[in-house]
């Protein structure tokens, strides 16, 4: 079990933080909270590596099925569409799920978000403020989930974490 999940849904380290503090950021912090939801459900008994993407999609927000642990391989831009086309080669997203659940997640294999809540479209000095408040979180993370080794994916969210 992610510990840390309880500790984000209870916004333990969100003062401060233009998403939480800004009243347009509601729906961030929704689509924040339906994210957690499904990333809880895939969190396996034994991590062995954990992979750490930026941030929920900014569509996310909109599409109930833009996040990760929601959509499968059929949008091109996202994570499960490249990790399907590599690993699977699932021809549906049900398909999908399943050889993921069998493969990816009774290997140990673990996909978390640096920022918790969407960040894309944010002007700059906002997602670095928020990306500094989530490293909290990530540092719980880090410090309560066991696992052998942590793949960051994005090299923006690799010079975010330089500077914070």
């Amino acid at each position: 079990m992610n510990s840390a999940i309880s500790l984000i849904l209870n916004n333990v380290y969100c003062k401060g933080c233009p998403i939480f503090e800004g009243r347009e950021c509601a729906s961030r912090i929704d689509a924040r909270n339906r994210a957690l939801e499904l990333n809880r459900q895939y969190v396996p008994t034994t991590i062995k590596v954990i992979f750490v993407a930026e941030s929920p999609p900014r569509a996310f927000i909109q599409d109930q099925r833009a996040y990760f642990y929601a959509s499968g391989p059929e949008r091109r831009s996202s994570i499960a569409y490249y990790i399907n086309q590599v690993l699977f080669r699932a021809k549906s997203r049900e398909e999908f799920f399943e050889k993921f659940r069998e493969k990816f997640r009774e290997r140990g294999f673990y996909l978390t978000d640096m920022a918790k809540c969407p960040i894309g479209g944010l002007p700059r000095e906002k997602r670095v403020q928020a990306v500094k408040r989530c490293a909290k979180y990530l540092d719980e993370e880090f410090h309560t989930l066991k696992f052998e080794k942590a793949v960051f994916i994005g090299k923006t969210l690799s010079k975010s974490l330089k500077t914070t």
